[in-house]
């Protein structure tokens, strides 16, 4: 990709012109580990469309530029964004900055927001920003979601790495297709039930028991739920998207695949299963449902985890043949 490119300057004084010349091919303007520029003024008589700013910690953030769509800050030690001038702003981009206070309510047009990685950074004002449809805000150490409920276009959202959040409110946002919840000391899900419109969930590295609420979400495609406390999987074969299923008896792994979209994702569930009795049930609910697999045990992944309680691990896969019936000679 070519980018409109500011690089370290040496002994030469920044001249406009000169960049003009070099550096200005298209749209786009990239400012990468530059600790020579101390203001973005130039940028009134370049009007890129896209300006990404990348560990450059001398500037005085102060712009104003009709022509900018898209703008990325990260890793600046930015700590306001009071001076964003930027009318047509569609996608802004903040995250691992020093944000403490964010002006959001001059943004009309914006449609994605990352605040991810400020950590107590108020985002008050996002409910003002109706228009959003995608929305970081991973590991901010967030203590609700209360101002996000007005953002009923949202479909992406990331709210991932805040231990402790309530989020209740996320059911009113009936609209998203994509959610990371990951990393937030979860206990209970109900709150899922209502999210209908769901294809991608991500609530892996949390401490939910049930997962009963799934069956409500016809079109979920897409579903990680590793290192919970899960010991009743039963609920997951209702979800009509499912076509591949691996099983291990400490951990549980699904391979799922979208029929639609015609499209294969993979996705992780690591849960204590506490007795292979659990698993040899899972297997035979597959069998009432008239799903036809085999069952094989991988020996070069077993001998890669044998600090698993000395776990097996089993493929169980869809083929046209017919299961044989199922016993505990199957597990040795």
């Amino acid at each position: 990709m070519k980018y409109w490119q500011i690089v370290k300057m040496q002994k030469y004084e920044l001249h406009i012109s000169n960049l003009i010349k070099q550096y200005f091919t298209n749209n786009e303007l990239y400012i990468y580990n530059d600790d020579k520029i101390k203001s973005l003024e130039f940028i009134q008589n370049v009007n890129p469309k896209i300006l990404r700013i990348i560990h450059s910690h001398k500037i005085l953030f102060e712009i104003n530029n009709c022509s900018i769509a898209e703008l990325n800050i990260e890793q600046c030690k930015l700590k306001t964004t009071q001076y964003f001038d930027l009318p047509n702003l569609i996608v802004l981009r903040l995250p691992n900055n020093s944000l403490k206070t964010v002006c959001l309510r001059q943004f009309e047009l914006l449609q994605q927001l990352d605040l991810s990685h400020n950590k107590d950074v108020n985002i008050l004002q996002i409910k003002y920003l109706t228009n959003l449809t995608k929305l970081k805000l991973s590991g901010i150490n967030l203590l609700n979601c209360n101002a996000l409920s007005t953002l009923t276009q949202l479909q992406e959202l990331d709210i991932s790495s805040n231990v402790g959040i309530d989020i209740t409110a996320i059911k009113y946002l009936i609209q998203l297709k994509m959610i990371n919840i990951s990393n937030s000391g979860l206990e209970q899900i109900f709150f899922i039930m209502y999210l209908i419109n769901l294809t991608h969930l991500e609530l892996q590295d949390n401490n939910i028991i049930s997962i009963a609420p799934l069956i409500h979400l016809n079109n979920l495609g897409y579903i990680n739920l590793q290192f919970n406390k899960i010991t009743d999987f039963s609920e997951i074969y209702y979800l009509k998207y499912m076509e591949m299923q691996t099983i291990h008896r400490c951990k549980l792994i699904y391979k799922i695949e979208m029929q639609k979209q015609q499209t294969k994702i993979e996705a992780v569930l690591a849960n204590k299963i506490r007795a292979v009795d659990t698993t040899l049930t899972l297997l035979r609910t597959m069998r009432e449902k008239r799903q036809h697999f085999t069952l094989r045990i991988d020996y070069k992944k077993n001998l890669m985890n044998q600090h698993l309680n000395n776990s097996m691990l089993f493929f169980v896969k869809r083929v046209t043949s017919i299961l044989e019936p199922l016993n505990q000679e199957n597990f040795q």
